[in-house]
């Protein structure tokens, strides 16, 4: 795979995630809980990858010859907990304010990358941080009144899936194995599922399954797979083993735009000229970290 269809895959991956964050939005007004949006975008997801393998003989390969205990662990944390904790802090915080702390794993993953290799982050990382994470606040439009008012709550949650979500994206490449990327996401999917039930109900003891209508469920729920699981883990399966755990970390800073984009076209949000500017210098730090 060129390096360049890697970088796309990566970038596709991480504008679904922004183009969730929406959704996620319009499922809980529909009267979803975090209970149910989570758990439907974890199982469905896990329904539709398995699907694509029944039609994709090349992928037919037997799971158990995989290293599935580290893709188990590797699922459970950074898809299954990422995607528990940001919905929750979607719940309490507004979508800028959770999006800005699912940010923080920029830096996080560039300190995680830097002890692994003992080396302190290149001039153009460091550079690149500094640039997407000025962006990143110019973008979201926060004032200090929004601070102010931030559930402690959903701040934790939304830090948490930072890290969640930073160990995803490093490790992601470092567990070798030579199966098919549909195969190995949907191993990742289904083996951390019935944990992922468990902290989710420790999470929320007084949520139940029972609210709402099925149909809302279902159309929300397989909604959020599509766009939480299916093309974001398939993407970062194929894409970030090439690439390395500290570009894609960069270039998942894609995921702010296309959640400012999709905000204004879904949930008609208004968008200001300096939150275009932090787009655009998010765009610039992406550049910046490819700079060799």
């Amino acid at each position: 795979m060129h390096r360049w269809v890697a970088i796309i895959l990566v970038l596709v991956g991480a504008s679904s995630y922004g183009i969730l964050s929406s959704i996620i939005k319009l499922a809980y007004e529909s009267g979803l809980n975090e209970l149910q949006i989570t758990t439907g975008q974890l199982f469905f997801g896990m329904m539709i990858l398995w699907i694509i393998i029944g039609f994709r003989r090349s992928a037919w390969q037997n799971p158990m010859k995989t290293p599935w205990f580290r893709l188990t662990l590797l699922g459970f944390i950074g898809i299954s907990l990422t995607s528990i904790f940001i919905n929750a802090s979607l719940r309490d915080l507004d979508a800028s304010l959770s999006i800005v702390l699912l940010f923080q794993f920029i830096w996080i993953s560039i300190i995680i990358e830097s002890v692994l290799h003992k080396r302190l982050p290149s001039m153009y990382q460091m550079l690149a941080v500094v640039v997407v994470m000025f962006g990143t606040i110019l973008a979201v439009g926060l004032s200090i009144e929004d601070l102010q008012q931030m559930s402690i709550r959903g701040f934790i949650y939304g830090f948490l899936s930072a890290i969640t979500y930073s160990l995803f994206i490093t490790f992601t490449g470092r567990v070798a194995t030579n199966i098919d990327s549909v195969l190995k996401s949907a191993i990742m999917i289904t083996a951390s599922l019935p944990p992922s039930i468990i902290v989710m109900m420790i999470l929320f003891p007084n949520q139940t399954y029972i609210q709402g209508e099925l149909n809302t469920f279902l159309f929300w729920g397989l909604f959020a797979a599509i766009l939480g699981v299916v093309i974001p883990t398939i993407s970062f399966n194929l894409g970030i083993p090439k690439i390395g755990g500290s570009l894609s970390a960069m270039l998942g800073a894609i995921e702010l735009p296309a959640a400012i984009i999709v905000a204004v076209i879904v949930l008609q949000e208004s968008v200001l000229l300096v939150q275009w500017l932090g787009v655009l210098l998010i765009l610039i730090g992406i550049i910046v970290a490819e700079k060799k």
